[in-house]
């Protein structure tokens, strides 16, 4: 690429760049008025509702007392505890459930399938041990007629 080439691409860069640098700044001028009209009107509907200007401007629930305070916080405190509590209750049920279904054997009647699978399982456990038998007679009678012809016998 050649030198004015390169200049006039990085100058197009720059252009975009400047570009999207005063839109995000558009956009975010807009935010910021669309954010304070917000404010305000929930400031002003609060207001005419009769909350204090600076619960209504904090959204919170306005407490003309220490105690109407007092009490709306113990409140939440509970309903917390009680929302803990009942999480907890539920993970240790959860976990008893777990706990009860891995301690336990299955107690039910077998299937067909397994039926048909133990069977098959101790056909070929017999034929096992019927092989067994054969080399163990084969290997008997291979000892016994090397000892013959060693002339051990």
């Amino acid at each position: 690429m050649s030198p004015a080439t390169a200049r006039l691409v990085l100058a197009g860069q720059e252009a975009d760049e400047r570009k999207a640098a005063q839109e995000a700044a558009r956009q975010e001028a807009r935010a910021q008025e669309f954010q304070a009209r917000s404010e305000a009107l929930a400031a002003s509907i609060a207001i005419e509702a009769g909350s204090p200007m600076m619960d209504a401007l904090a959204g919170r629930a306005p407490y003309r007392t220490r105690q109407e305070f007092l009490a709306a916080a113990s409140a939440e405190m509970d309903l917390q505890d009680a929302r803990d509590a009942a999480a907890e209750k539920a993970a240790f049920r959860r976990w008893q459930a777990r706990w009860h279904d891995d301690h336990q054997g299955d107690t039910s009647a077998p299937t067909e399938a397994e039926i048909e699978a133990e069977q098959a399982m101790a056909a070929r456990a017999a034929e096992y041990r019927r092989k067994r038998r054969e080399a163990s007679k084969v290997i008997t009678a291979a000892r016994r007629f090397a000892q013959w012809d060693r002339g051990e016998s």
